[in-house]
């Protein structure tokens, strides 16, 4: 494992941080939506972010010659091609950084209540083209909420100790990340747990057999090649690495190099 590095992160929020973890009718009121931020974070967002992408660039300007005729009706697919992308350079030893998932050490919510309205000289509000609602209630992740995780840089990628990552809705969580290099051990001959939360489908493209899992997170946006994508969980399988530092250790799932 010479040419991994393991990074321990400590993430300081220091922004608004939103995500539609939970989605359900808000209760008590007439309409509108209620959102709320888990206070596990999946770890594509953190992968896009420590890539230098705020998003992935797969939008394609259509023709002036081509019909936008019952678009809108489609069903329109995520595309994490950098993640995917990311994955494979790990696993042979290419460059590349990997973020695993967050998750939150301490915690502190505030409700957010949004209104979408018209920009007229009267105040109006007709019909919206894109759908989204019109009254959402937002319980987001504030100040001075603190998450923990971990960072893998695979070929001659070397960190700084501090970093600032911007994720979420509207990019508003603006996370302050302390990085601290861990020494890798000997992966384990007998099936264990992790210890830190992961991304299901990672775990086998990293070379696993996962015999059991706990799920803590799963998304909405589900990829069709790979719906465990979704899915972040504490895992049982045999092989996992024991990552350290000078105070404590950790059983990661990390990449098996060479494939």
């Amino acid at each position: 494992m010479t040419s991994l590095r393991v990074y321990k992160v400590r993430y300081e929020l220091h922004g608004v941080l939103m995500f539609s973890s939970e989605v359900r009718p808000a209760l008590g009121r007439a309409r509108g939506t209620l959102e709320v931020t888990a206070p596990t974070i999946h770890n594509y967002p953190l992968t896009y972010a420590i890539n230098g992408k705020s998003v992935e660039a797969y939008a394609v300007i259509p023709s002036l010659h081509y019909t936008l005729v019952g678009l809108g009706k489609r069903k329109i697919e995520l595309d994490y091609r950098t993640v995917f992308e990311t994955l494979e350079r790990l696993v042979k030893g290419e460059e590349a950084i990997y973020a695993f998932p967050a998750r939150a050490v301490e915690i502190h919510y505030k409700k957010f209540f949004m209104s979408a309205k018209g920009m007229c000289y009267a105040e109006y509000r007709g019909n919206l083209k894109m759908g989204f609602p019109r009254t959402v209630t937002h319980v987001a992740l504030v100040p001075p909420t603190k998450l923990e995780g971990f960072i893998v840089a695979s070929g001659n990628v070397i960190l700084p100790r501090t970093l600032y990552l911007r994720i979420g809705m509207k990019r508003m969580g603006l996370l302050k990340a302390r990085l601290e290099e861990l020494r890798i051990g000997k992966p384990l001959n007998e099936p264990a747990w992790t210890t830190h939360p992961v991304n299901l489908y990672d775990t086998k493209v990293f070379g696993y057999d996962v015999e059991s899992y706990v799920k803590l997170l799963e998304t909405r946006s589900k990829p069709s090649c790979c719906p465990e994508a979704s899915i972040i969980a504490y895992v049982r399988a045999r092989g996992l690495y024991r990552v350290c530092s000078a105070r404590e250790c950790w059983l990661l799932p990390l990449p098996k190099m060479g494939g």
